[in-house]
């Protein structure tokens, strides 16, 4: 584009499309829109941090309400059972907390004056399973 010097022009000429540089009308355009891209830059990261903990929390609640699921369950099973039953449903009961936490055992012992005595167990398949000796 060529430029003339405002001096070489005859008096009384109309200069059309002329270029604002930067430190004339556009300047506060362009400070705002260096400011908003500032502050989207700021918030965008707050917002998916926002977002991770919110699907964590979500997770979180979701585990929850199925462990609470699952000792509803186990109640549920042990209520009308009867007293001859009692040991294998509680057995039941054990495998079921064992696949739910993921672990290789689980079992319950009762206190005698002796110390523990191993009650009842379950272990996964290929692991040793604890006497029923005192603890």
């Amino acid at each position: 584009m060529v430029q003339y010097p405002a001096e070489g022009l005859q008096p009384g000429s109309i200069v059309r499309y002329q270029e604002t540089p930067l430190q004339g009308g556009y300047r506060w355009y362009v400070i705002v829109g260096v400011g908003l891209i500032l502050l989207e830059a700021i918030l965008i990261p707050g917002l998916l941090l926002q977002r991770a903990g919110q699907r964590r929390a979500e997770q979180l609640l979701s585990e929850r309400l199925r462990f609470e699921s699952l000792l509803s369950e186990l109640s549920a099973r042990l209520i009308p059972a009867a007293v001859s039953d009692v040991d294998a449903e509680i057995e039941r009961g054990l495998q079921r907390v064992v696949e739910f936490l993921r672990t290789d055992r689980a079992s319950l012992h009762e206190y005698v004056p002796d110390g523990a005595v191993v009650r009842i167990s379950w272990v996964v398949e290929g692991a040793a399973r604890l006497s029923r000796t005192s603890l």
